[in-house]
């Protein structure tokens, strides 16, 4: 009698997440396959299905959740190791699954002496059509996190030559042209305050600051007359946060107490609501490919080629420049620098998207 008792429990404890499934328990349930395999031409019936099935699995997002709350809590390891790496004192790095973050951070992987040429050859010709439009150029690289921490994370490593190394010193060395490296800027400041989330892979708006003035240092020996924000203009806060980049990418919620930036005075920089002028370049649809901010009575105008790290910089410059228009692209295009006529351009790339 008790083996058949266990036979059934078992069988039951199978169905249970396909009828959690089908009820709608959980707001899991299955979509109308109809009419997204209409619409969906290039995927098989059957691939459609089964990934429609995977991603909306009876107690899919409650099982998930446990699983990295025990590992987190329990075991003190990442539920997901290729995608999150658990530092030390509660913080959180992203895994190789990124970009191979963690060995571009670490020196684990270089780029080739062939690869290096392309970079110096690309960098010549852009810079020489630059400056046949009088345009000035900055190229600034984003740190990881795990270059400016890299103290947190789990293990010890011998201090190798990264990929961002080896292109500072190449570009230096070729076209003697200097690449704003943030993060020998951020490592010399970590020990006042911290400068990153503890739980996202992104500084917090004090690291954007600093990254932003030291951005502003370069611009400022070619541009003087335009100021750098002062720091008194803003008050610092200290805030809570759960749900970072990373604690999502588990699906559980940490608590941080982060560094926050609140200004003291109304911006009196505007936004302008974009035209979608350059529409035909956002293929991935972001709804912030494009933005544009207008501050009256500033002279020049900067183009900026970023990505998710220049958002938190963007209000210090807004303020203090004519015009700040924000593309959300890790590529230069020629075409928009053309549309645009910028005095400058700013080319914001974080170190993981360095190849």
């Amino acid at each position: 009698m008790s083996k058949k008792i266990k036979v059934i429990a078992f069988i039951v404890l199978l169905w249970i997440p396909i009828f959690v499934q089908l009820t709608g328990f959980e707001n899991l349930l299955v979509k109308d396959f109809t009419h997204e395999l209409a619409t969906l031409k290039k995927n098989t019936i059957a691939g459609r299905i089964s990934g429609d099935f995977n991603h909306n699995f009876g107690l899919r997002d409650f099982l998930v959740k446990t699983k990295s709350q025990f590992c987190i809590s329990v075991l003190k390891e990442s539920p997901f190791p290729h995608s999150v790496v658990v530092g030390k004192n509660g913080w959180y790095f992203l895994g190789n699954s990124y970009e191979n973050v963690l060995n571009k951070s670490t020196g684990l992987e270089h780029f080739t002496n062939d690869e290096l040429c392309t970079f110096v050859e690309v960098f010549r010709e852009r810079l020489d059509w630059l400056k046949k439009h009088k345009i000035d150029y900055y190229f600034a690289v984003a740190p990881n996190k795990h270059s400016v921490y890299p103290e947190y994370l789990p293990f010890n490593l011998k201090q190798r030559k990264t990929k961002l190394d080896q292109l500072v010193e190449t570009l230096d060395t070729a076209l003697n042209f200097k690449v704003i490296n943030i993060r020998d800027r951020l490592i010399s400041l970590k020990d006042t305050t911290e400068l990153y989330f503890l739980t996202n892979s992104h500084w917090n708006r004090l690291g954007a600051y600093y990254a932003y003035c030291h951005i502003m240092e370069s611009i400022n020996e070619q541009y003087p007359q335009i100021k750098v924000e002062d720091a008194n203009n803003y008050q610092l806060l200290r805030r809570w946060t759960k749900r970072e980049d990373i604690s999502m990418a588990m699906q559980i919620d940490i608590d941080e107490y982060h560094v926050a930036f609140k200004p003291k005075m109304k911006p009196k920089s505007v936004e302008i609501k974009s035209s979608n002028n350059h529409s035909e370049f956002n293929v991935t649809n972001h709804p912030l490919f494009e933005r544009r901010f207008l501050k009256e009575g500033l002279p020049y105008k900067i183009l900026v080629f970023r990505d998710s790290f220049f958002g938190s910089m963007g209000p210090f410059f807004n303020e203090n420049i004519g015009e700040c228009v924000y593309i959300w692209q890790k590529d230069f295009i020629k075409e928009i620098v053309l549309k645009e006529k910028p005095d400058i351009v700013i080319h914001e790339v974080c170190e993981r998207f360095l190849d």
